[in-house]
């Protein structure tokens, strides 16, 4: 990618959809990632991801990230996003299954290990990362007659993979349009999730949504239980 004259080397990498754009921090160095992200991000005029993983090496087999979404906010982590690094980093190293790989995230360090490497038409590696501990926040949604809804967000790292689960406590229009309104926490690119009510004491679990396209057989949507 050229940019005001400067090419700034990266490489793409989607994990269950979710695609990232890596980009070695000794490519960006002066530059605003913020905004080197919404244009690099963008699906129109620009190569088009979810966010920019920047990279810097911080040992043979260990590497610091720091993700940028797609409108420029920072995010503590994202499993899809860190995985898509490992992968790059195992063909960067050549590594082999079994092998783990060492990543530093802001929301700490993350083992990733090799599960199996393919090296067809094209190069795909299956990666085991784990995402820590969720933080559960108490959170209050508002329905589009007024209402609200009371229930619990879940966090584990980046706003777009948090979701909130909810139990309706008041009667509510089978046809009431719930419609999700994203805390500080959750502020991201992302529109808002939308959803048709479900009956009283229904637990229903909202997903806001993470792309324009939903992955490969997903689709935003709600679920009750």
């Amino acid at each position: 990618m050229q940019l005001g004259g400067r090419l700034i080397p990266f490489t793409k990498a989607h994990a269950c959809g979710n695609d990232f754009l890596i980009v070695e921090e000794d490519a960006a160095v002066n530059l605003d990632c913020a905004e080197l992200t919404r244009r690099l991000c963008q699906r129109n005029t620009g190569i088009g991801a979810d966010g920019i993983e920047f990279f810097k090496w911080a040992g043979p087999n260990s590497g610091r990230i720091r993700l940028h979404n797609a409108d420029g906010s920072v995010a503590e982590l994202s499993g899809n996003g860190t995985r898509c690094v490992a992968a790059w980093m195992a063909e960067t190293l050549g590594s082999h299954a079994g092998d783990k790989l060492e990543i530093l995230t802001d929301a700490g360090p993350r083992i990733c290990r090799i599960d199996s490497v393919h090296t067809g038409d094209t190069f795909t590696v299956d990666v085991t990362s784990g995402m820590g501990v969720p933080k559960f926040v108490p959170h209050t949604l508002k329905l589009s007659d007024g209402s609200e809804v009371i229930g619990v967000e879940v966090v584990t790292g980046n706003p777009p993979v948090s979701y909130t689960h909810l139990v309706q406590k008041a009667a509510k229009r089978s046809s009431a349009l719930l419609e999700l309104q994203p805390s500080r926490s959750m502020r991201s690119s992302i529109p808002p999730a939308q959803a048709t009510a479900l009956p009283e004491d229904s637990s229903v679990i909202l997903l806001p949504r993470r792309h324009s396209r939903p992955p490969p057989g997903a689709t935003p949507c709600i679920t009750a239980a």
